[in-house]
């Protein structure tokens, strides 16, 4: 039976390093998570092993925004804060309604 209600440090980053996004678990089971990648989307498993929790979007947004500048040529630029603030606002609108 999987754990859901209140979880501890529900925000991700998920996928290999780096990160191949930022989410939200929704449910533990034993050894896999259920996420979200954005808030109208449908859930989908992920191996624990390949998650990194944190207990903000920020937090995981940040580290997801980190891993990749890290590990891309900085001549590109890489990912910019206007660009991980979009994405959070985009993809997860109701945490900012509620932290008003």
């Amino acid at each position: 039976m999987p754990e859901t209600g209140e979880i501890e440090n529900p925000w991700c980053v998920y996928g290999g390093y780096p990160g191949w996004g930022f989410g939200k678990i929704v449910a533990n089971h034993k050894g896999t998570v259920d996420l979200i990648k954005f808030e109208r989307g449908l859930s989908e498993p992920w191996d624990s092993e390949y998650i990194q929790r944190f207990s903000t979007l920020e937090e995981a947004a940040g580290e997801y925004q980190k891993q990749n500048n890290d590990c891309h040529d900085v001549r590109d630029g890489g990912i910019k804060d206007e660009t991980i603030k979009e994405k959070m606002k985009w993809s997860f609108p109701s945490y900012f309604k509620n932290k008003k």
